[in-house]
């Protein structure tokens, strides 16, 4: 008969099956029933709760989405149109056509397609014309058999990204379908069929992980605001500090000597698996973004500093350290076994850096990589591997010259160094040997070997010395603050030298005794009558000093208020002179640390570590707040 369907399988695919045509197809199909077990005969309604799996590559969705209450067969594509052609012979479709029809075949309501975008679906009747898809679009669902006239194909549908699985890309796109939609809403139930509520209760699974999506978010929304308010709202200083970046990102920020500000950060995703708790994921990349001088500090300001690195570092399992020197003039970036040195040329623009080279690596994996100048010198005091081990204070530069060592002694152990001027380095130094506990040691590029000593007696007494800082230098004799503490807690002083350190290295050469330039090292400690040492803090305990460019005030991070009620770090200023009483800036709960002065002088930047709600997570920010008058 012309125009009549070729075999029983085509005229399963009708609007009109009779009954006598479900009896022939249930006997053509026996042939098959082996692979496909539908628990009814071929032609009653589908089941709108069965999918068939068309898989593109390794992953597999089966048993996640059985677990969700659906009905699933799962292969490739080429598997399934096989199996099409031999259980059905007469078969004239290929392609999506004839998988489409082996799910008709099987009983199945719905073909989901993986990456569906290199499908040939000429000759398909689908509603609204044939589709195109994006890339974005992992999956695309075909309704089939009893849905599918003509096909109704949906896609995954554009998500929260703070809910992760694979899964929840298929499970949008399937309850796109009408019948799966119907299931999902929550409306009136008296209008729900008997098909929509069976499926409600068999993909409940499937439904309450759909609605972790909209969990997440508002779980999510929920720690930004909590962030929001422990960094801005919470803060009872007496100007709130503002925040740098935005929340979604770890900054370590670096005032830099052109004005601009570095912010080197990763993005931190927020995650929630149920939508109730949250983790936090942080990004491999590091991004070099800065704020030009004179900006305003909202996170759309920035740039990208692309002389550093061309803008973005790959963590290599470790997180990278930089090292900027006090002045903002030049950084070393180590990452992995690399270390390189870059100077910063503000005549050429903002967060403009020149590449100086690579530095000779560490011995040792966790030794400190150094604090650079502006020179082209690096300082770095490390530990030596062999046995006995020394403590050595050496100068490092870009290429093949080899280290000069300023210190080397196996009685001492050795802190970071710190530049106090383009020749000279101090260094905490711990050794019995030395004038009681901690002291600061002074060493000269051209007086190797040789090494000047401030005690921590000078300093009110102090049992120890713990940090040191040198003020921009001006020709005279070098200003020092030294974090020391004994009797008392951590407290800070500016110590005075008696002259400038050319002369005083020369007076040490000469006064050493006889053979001294044959040790490995020579300590002469300064007369502490010669030296001048001014009480600058007395409550609470004071960390981490930094000196303004300008030389008027110190920046520090404070904790042990008698009257903050929380025992975090608060960063604080006073002034160089000693003049005034010391100015708490922060007031909250969060540990705020690492003061640095922009290169105006008038604000201080700064981290602060603050709990991520709802999660084990601390995240280090940035934030800056004016220093005030001096």
């Amino acid at each position: 008969m012309s125009g009549a369907p070729s075999s029983d399988l085509e005229v399963l695919q009708s609007h009109t099956r009779s009954k006598l045509i479900v009896v022939a197809a249930i006997a053509a199909a026996a042939a098959g029933a082996w692979f496909y077990t539908r628990g009814g005969p071929i032609g009653q309604p589908e089941d709108g709760g069965s999918v068939l799996i068309v898989t593109s590559g390794e992953y597999r969705y089966r048993l996640t989405m059985e677990e969700l209450g659906f009905k699933v067969l799962e292969g490739s594509f080429a598997a399934f149109e096989a199996k099409a052609r031999e259980a059905m012979p007469e078969m004239k479709e290929s392609g999506a056509a004839a998988v489409l029809r082996l799910a008709d075949y099987g009983g199945y309501a719905f073909v989901a397609f993986e990456r569906p975008q290199t499908l040939d679906l000429s000759g398909l009747a689908v509603e609204g014309g044939t589709p195109t898809f994006t890339p974005e679009q992992r999956f695309a669902v075909f309704s089939a058999g009893d849905y599918a006239f003509p096909h109704r194909v949906t896609v995954t549908q554009p998500r929260s990204p703070l809910v992760p699985g694979v899964d929840l890309d298929l499970l949008t796109a399937l309850f796109s379908q009408d019948i799966l939609h119907r299931a999902l809403d929550e409306g009136d139930p008296r209008k729900a069929t008997t098909e929509v509520m069976v499926l409600r209760s068999r993909l409940e699974r499937a439904i309450e992980r759909l609605r972790t999506i909209d969990e997440a978010e508002r779980t999510v929304a929920k720690i930004e605001e909590r962030s929001r308010a422990l960094l801005i709202d919470a803060e009872r200083g007496p100007v709130k500090p503002l925040l740098l970046g935005d929340l979604h990102e770890s900054i370590h920020p670096i005032p830099l000597a052109d004005g601009s500000i570095l912010t080197p950060s990763r993005e931190a995703r927020f995650l929630s698996r149920n939508g109730l708790s949250a983790e936090l994921e942080l990004d491999e990349t590091w991004r070099f973004l800065f704020y030009p001088p004179h900006q305003t500090f909202d996170a759309g300001a920035r740039g990208r500093c692309d002389s550093l690195l061309g803008g973005t570092l790959e963590q290599h399992r470790r997180r990278p350290r930089i090292r900027a020197s006090a002045a903002g003039d030049a950084l070393l970036i180590q990452s992995g076994d690399s270390m390189t040195l870059h100077r910063l040329d503000a005549e050429l623009g903002p967060c403009h850096f020149t590449a100086l080279g690579a530095l000779p690596g560490l011995a040792q994996r966790d030794d400190d990589p150094g604090t650079p100048h502006r020179s082209g010198w690096v300082a770095r005091s490390r530990q030596e591997s062999s046995a006995p081990a020394d403590a050595v204070l050496e100068l490092v530069r870009a290429g093949d010259e080899p280290p000069l060592d300023l210190i080397r002694s196996e009685a001492i152990g050795l802190g970071a160094a710190v530049w106090i001027d383009e020749d000279h380095v101090a260094v905490i130094a711990r050794s019995r040997a030395l004038v009681g506990g901690q002291s600061v040691l002074l060493a000269s590029r051209h007086h190797p070997g040789l090494a000047l000593e401030i005690g921590p007696q000078v300093m009110n007494g102090s049992y120890d010395a713990y940090e040191v800082a040198a003020a921009p230098s001006q020709g005279a004799a070098p200003r020092l603050v030294i974090s020391a503490a004994g009797p008392h807690l951590h407290r800070l002083y500016r110590v005075d030298l008696p002259g400038p350190l050319p002369a005083l290295f020369a007076e040490a050469r000469a006064a050493a005794p006889q053979g001294a330039e044959e040790r490995d090292l020579t300590v002469v400690a300064i007369d502490p009558e010669r030296l001048t040492a001014t009480e600058l803090t007395r409550e609470g305990a004071a960390s981490e000093p930094v000196i303004s460019p300008d030389g008027s005030l110190v920046a520090f991070a404070v904790s042990r208020l008698e009257y903050e009620r929380d025992a975090d770090d608060e960063i604080a200023v006073v002034r160089l002179d000693g003049q005034g009483e010391p100015r708490v800036l922060t007031l909250n709960g969060l540990d705020d640390h690492m003061p640095l002065f922009t290169s105006d002088s008038q604000r201080v930047v700064f981290r602060t570590k603050y709990p991520i709600d709802r999660t084990t997570w601390t995240l280090t920010t940035g934030r800056v707040v004016a220093a005030g008058e001096p």
